[in-house]
């Protein structure tokens, strides 16, 4: 799992808390024909990374109250255990679907318990300390709040079409209480590979949605780097998260490949 980095420092004094999220690929793969053979078969979704498929955004990320996904992290002293999950799910009249998502992480601790090696599980740091908030419409999915505040207007993750190479850009401010911060963002997209080898499907071609968030608070320019994983008829098979704090690198990481998903 990458980590990406930050392209520029939050100062000290700055009320705004820089967050720099990473979540390794984003996909553009559908579950074509499994095979059904031995179970040392490698399994993967067919090649559709790199063609352009028209599929309606609510494909690639199915929401539905109660739906959930689990991430595992990879190359961590303590694993993590991240699970984001639908709390909150409402339909508009014109189909469009609005759901809130909740997260949580763990940390795994190895222990001993008189001789016998045992594994704890315990709360971890989460820094998405609100729910994030998304929308799913015909005409794609967009970001419409999460710790940061509220995105004005919302930020257009996924459009329909989206393939490899594509770049829009937005352009609006950042809202939270009485707080109000001018922002703008340079998406892109780009095909990769994303192994989930705790998945039935062990590889999916995926398209990447980076977004490179730039936010003024007092004056001083401040980034949040995103990419977020999407797989139609999955969701999300990346998300994971990097908090740096001023004057210091990557202080905590959580989240990472998808190990398990659960949907209705």
């Amino acid at each position: 799992m990458r980590c990406l980095g930050q392209r520029e420092k939050a100062s000290a004094r700055a009320p705004f808390a820089l967050f720099i999220t990473f979540a390794g690929v984003a996909a553009l793969a559908v579950v074509a024909s499994w095979a059904q053979g031995a179970s040392n078969q490698r399994q993967s979704t067919s090649g559709l990374g790199q063609l352009n498929i028209h599929l309606a955004p609510s494909v690639y990320w199915p929401l539905a109250e109660g739906n959930k996904w689990t991430f595992g992290s990879a190359g961590l002293e303590v694993p993590v255990e991240t699970h984001l999950a639908v709390t909150r799910y409402s339909m508009g009249r014109g189909g469009e679907i609005t759901a809130s998502l909740d997260t949580d992480s763990f940390s795994w601790h190895m222990t001993n318990d008189r001789g016998v090696p045992k594994t704890e599980k315990k709360p971890s740091w989460d820094p998405w300390t609100s729910p994030i908030v998304v929308r799913v419409d015909d005409s794609g999915i967009y970001w419409i709040s999460d710790q940061h505040g509220t995105f004005n207007p919302p930020v257009p993750i996924f459009k329909p079409g989206t393939k490899h190479g594509d770049e829009w850009k937005w352009a609006g401010t950042v809202e939270k209480g009485r707080a109000s911060w001018t922002a703008s963002a340079t998406l892109t997209s780009k095909s990769e590979k994303v192994k989930t080898p705790r998945l039935a499907v062990k590889e999916h071609d995926a398209l990447e949605i980076l977004m490179i968030l730039d936010v003024v608070v007092s004056g001083v320019a401040q980034t949040d780097v995103q990419s977020l994983s999407l797989v139609p008829k999955i969701g999300p098979v990346t998300f994971g998260y990097v908090r740096h704090g001023s004057g210091q690198g990557s202080a905590l990481m959580a989240g990472g490949t998808l190990i398990g998903y659960q949907l209705r």
